[in-house]
């Protein structure tokens, strides 16, 4: 079982902090005082007297199930790889849920053949699935070390989600101003529920403002027929299908490139926070952004559309800036869109992209010296 170690420092002792798993934190021993609202982003903590550094391994777990199809509502019992003798708490609190089961609750705390088991129990907060243009979440559990017997020692599992899929015969389409073609699309990880009608399907980026003339269906497989002028401004073209159409009660997209559209790429992770307040790489392919660009040219959408732009800097020219965004609290994970008014590209182009606000991967753990 591979070991993980964190450190943190005071000026991130104000909430969690978010990464890959094999990035070091630095770490100042306080005792830690956990409530309800941690799970929304929020972590409160009493600073001890003077404290020394403290290291906290973060150890791998293994699950049974190793994986979980997606659904909306979810009771189950997964056996993790801590054995009975290694927990010494089955306080609640002390197993806190993240991703795809960010907001549930562990209703039930047990051994089975003397290994951990603990019942998942809650409701999918944002049930949709991304296409391959972007990292859908999995399930994690996290065991903070006050449950742990071994001193300074937490542990993690990731379940492994089945989401369903979009999978697209034709992945990029040829720059024209008018399109009527059918795109076909095979389902995978799910089953449709019913027939797909036109109100099954949404055409959001540069297929905005297209009709679907017609549907045809055979098992996993559909065909979308679009008819309509591009959308020169919305980039490449998005194709979602309807939560109630598919048996997961998921929705799911799947992008459609188009030969030399411009779009904004989010290269940094958003995770939820209250307060909110982060800075975001982001870059533009096919474009550029405008020497004068302002706080008024970017608009926020999807579940940031309760923040504010409040600074930006380039980085690279007038290819990626860094967009500082807040709001008093964002503690709802999902899709989230920004965009760049004609004023604000090079081009005169309105364009977006496409990303995602999640819960945090990577929990500040916090131990009294």
């Amino acid at each position: 079982m591979p070991k993980l170690s964190f450190n943190l420092d005071k000026k991130h002792i104000q909430g969690f902090i978010a990464g890959i798993a094999a990035a070091a934190i630095l770490f100042v021993g306080v005792t830690a005082a956990f409530n309800p609202d941690f799970l929304k982003g929020t972590f409160t903590h009493q600073v001890g007297g003077t404290t020394l550094p403290t290291e906290v391994d973060l150890l791998e777990m293994t699950s049974e199930p190793a994986s979980l199809k997606a659904q909306t509502q979810y009771k189950v019992t997964i056996v993790l790889s801590v054995q009975q003798d290694q927990i010494q708490s089955t306080d609640p609190q002390y197993f806190v849920l993240n991703g795809l089961f960010s907001g549930m609750q562990v209703s039930a705390i047990d051994f089975i053949n003397g290994f951990l088991a603990l019942t998942v129990e809650g409701t999918v907060a944002t049930p949709h699935a991304f296409g391959d243009d972007m990292e859908n979440p999995t399930g994690d559990i996290f065991i903070l070390p006050d449950a742990v017997k071994a001193q300074n020692t937490a542990y993690k599992a990731n379940i492994a989600i089945e989401y369903p899929r979009l999978v697209p015969e034709t992945t990029v389409l040829e720059d024209q101003a008018e399109y009527e073609q059918t795109l076909n699309f095979e389902l995978k990880g799910d089953t449709f529920l019913k027939t797909l009608t036109k109100e099954d399907v949404a055409l959001t980026g540069g297929f905005e403002g297209m009709a679907v003339d017609e549907i045809t269906q055979q098992g996993q497989t559909v065909g979308i027929r679009i008819r309509g002028t591009k959308n020169a401004q919305g980039g490449n073209g998005i194709v979602t299908f309807s939560a109630s159409s598919l048996t997961s009660g998921f929705s799911v997209d799947q992008v459609i490139k188009i030969a030399g559209a411009a779009q904004l790429v989010v290269y940094s992770p958003i995770t939820i926070e209250a307060p909110f307040d982060e800075s975001i790489l982001i870059g533009i392919e096919n474009d550029f952004f405008a020497e004068n660009l302002s706080e008024d040219m970017i608009t926020l959408g999807g579940v940031l559309s309760g923040a504010m732009v409040t600074k930006i800097e380039k980085v690279d020219g007038n290819q990626s800036i860094s967009l500082t965004l807040k709001d008093e609290a964002l503690l709802t994970p999902g899709a989230a869109t920004i965009t760049i008014s004609g004023e604000g590209t090079s081009t005169g182009r309105k364009i977006s992209g496409k990303t995602g606000v999640q819960a945090p991967e990577i929990y500040a753990f916090c131990i009294q010296e």
